[in-house]
């Protein structure tokens, strides 16, 4: 009865294939139900023997069954997540490949990068210097102009007449 009720319960939310097979489950399990209650009327111990050990033979087949389908289901999880392992591993390798690629770049380019900026930095000081020596030098062409002037202030203001025009 409770087989029965299970089976109209669940009838609605299974395909074909899943309620044929309760339907047997079910059948198997009257006939062993009806084996039982024939044993239980005789009174030959031959006969009950005979009925109980294919009472019991049934269960263990059925049994045995369930183990090797559990047993195949396992060995399916267990393939799938070595696959997915080494789906994952080739994924990391390549991942770790691609990065030590970026990482050879990101150092030719800091090299790059630092060549650059001392170059720069020399020619920085080499006009910081030529920049100083043009500072001397004005400085020492106005003192030479203001001694000039100082001696002659009427041919240094025709010099400066003559170099406006």
């Amino acid at each position: 009865a409770q087989v029965e009720a299970r089976l109209a319960e669940t009838a609605e939310g299974t395909d074909e294939s899943q309620r044929a097979g309760m339907e047997k489950r079910v059948s198997v399990l009257k006939k062993e139900l009806h084996v039982l209650r024939d044993i239980l009327a005789r009174e030959e111990l031959a006969k009950v023997l005979h009925g109980l050990s294919q009472v019991v033979q049934g269960v263990v087949v059925r049994t045995g069954k369930r183990m090797t389908m559990r047993d195949k289901a396992k060995d399916k999880t267990l393939a799938a997540r070595e696959q997915q392992a080494e789906k994952l591993k080739k994924e990391m390798e390549e991942m770790r490949e691609s990065l030590f690629a970026e990482n050879a770049t990101l150092k030719d380019e800091k090299t790059k990068a630092l060549k650059e900026i001392v170059e720069l930095k020399s020619a920085v000081t080499a006009r910081d210097s030529t920049i100083r020596s043009l500072l001397k030098q004005a400085e020492s062409h106005e003192a030479a102009m203001a001694e000039l002037e100082k001696k002659d202030p009427e041919g240094v203001a025709a010099a400066k007449a003559s170099a406006q025009q």
